[in-house]
């Protein structure tokens, strides 16, 4: 059974098409269906014979079991012939993955382009992106002038101000507290 819609939707890749669904779906329903001979070509008269038998609408006038085991195709026994249906399967099936691949393929290149052209932006722009602080920003605790000028005057003179340092890490703090 083939269901055309006319349109480029992959349908004989085995992708999913509702029109062609419904033209499936409706051609069943009819009996109408076709030997395409790319993949037909290599089947028996007889073969074709009992699937058509096999595919009658009305019940009545379809072949019962008795008489599909005694058709002709199923007497000869042609064992000899192999389908093509496996090697059809496999390159569908190797159609999608090329595809998948491929796909994947360009995802991975635009995540590596996007990642270079932000670094180029990084490169090529240095006042977006300064290195060194802003010459009037605040210093870490560690490097502050302010708290090493607190903490030479502290030591003139205890009695004012008692200052805690605790260490010389980024996230040093220097405590005031009045002493009385």
């Amino acid at each position: 059974f083939y269901g055309k819609c006319g349109g480029e939707c992959g349908w004989e890749r085995g992708d999913n098409c509702t029109a062609c669904q419904d033209l499936l779906f409706h051609s069943i329903q009819e009996g109408r269906y076709e030997f395409p001979e790319p993949e037909w070509s290599h089947i028996s008269a007889e073969a074709k014979h009992l699937i058509s038998s096999l595919l009658v609408k009305i019940a009545s006038q379809r072949i019962g079991a008795s008489e599909v085991l005694s058709h002709p195709w199923l007497s000869r026994a042609c064992d000899n012939l192999n389908l093509a249906t496996p090697t059809v399967i496999k390159r569908n099936n190797s159609v999608r993955e090329l595809s998948q691949f491929a796909e994947s393929a360009m995802v991975c290149n635009r995540v590596v382009l996007q990642h270079f052209s932000m670094n180029l932006d990084y490169l090529e722009r240095p006042n977006v992106y300064p290195l060194s602080p802003p010459p009037l920003g605040l210093s870490p605790p560690s490097e502050s002038r302010l708290l090493q000028r607190r903490t030479a005057a502290a030591a003139k003179t205890h009695n004012s101000c008692q200052f805690l340092h605790l260490t010389h890490s980024p996230s040093a703090t220097a405590i005031a507290s009045p002493s009385s």
